[in-house]
């Protein structure tokens, strides 16, 4: 997210109204994101499965998060996604990062899937439960319907777009009660889209 400034400038202006009180970031890798995401929050909740990576996040963000603004997760997020949402109350603002996992399919690949629909699935029970309120969702190496350049990723033949997360997003805020926004831009082209929900 924050290593292509044009990522910067989107998250930015998606957020600048809203006063978030809470970032889940899925897939924490070296903790680079989450410890940028502090400055925009008052609590991060991030998930890795991979315990190497989780425990470099935890080095780098020494003496900057602590237990008051961030809690670490280690596991699959299919798991401790309904462990991190059972701390959030439905006054609170949410922001969901979900990276769509790439480094991890590759480290795990006995878990070839993608549990990017998983995760929304998730919040699709705990919104409908009305445990959280509807919240901002962004997801990452995401197509952009308009410009097939941007990078995006594919699972079994399937191109992470607006018609593999649709269904879930309906369940989330109403058949097609949402707006959603896409990378227009990016530094290189190496860096992949998202989409701003």
């Amino acid at each position: 997210m924050f290593n292509d400034k044009y990522s910067i400038i989107d998250f930015e202006n998606f957020i600048k109204d809203i006063d978030l009180d809470i970032i889940v970031e899925t897939g924490t890798k070296w903790g680079d994101s989450t410890i940028k995401f502090k400055k925009y929050c008052k609590f991060i909740h991030t998930i890795e499965i991979n315990k190497d990576y989780l425990s470099t996040a935890q080095k780098n963000s020494k003496n900057i998060l602590d237990e008051n603004n961030c809690k670490f997760w280690l596991g699959d997020t299919r798991d401790e996604l309904q462990n991190a949402l059972s701390s959030v109350t439905k006054k609170q603002n949410v922001l969901f990062f979900l990276d769509a996992h790439t480094h991890c399919m590759e480290i795990f690949p006995e878990k070839n899937d993608n549990p990017v629909l998983n995760e929304l699935s998730i919040i699709v029970r705990f919104v409908n439960d009305k445990k959280i309120k509807k919240p901002y969702i962004i997801i990452d190496d995401f197509a952009n319907p308009k410009n097939k350049n941007i990078k995006h990723n594919i699972y079994e033949n399937a191109a992470l777009n607006i018609e593999y997360v649709k269904r879930q997003l309906d369940l989330i805020y109403g058949k097609n009660g949402y707006e959603a926004y896409y990378t227009e831009k990016v530094e290189k082209s190496s860096n992949s889209g998202k989409i701003f929900i």
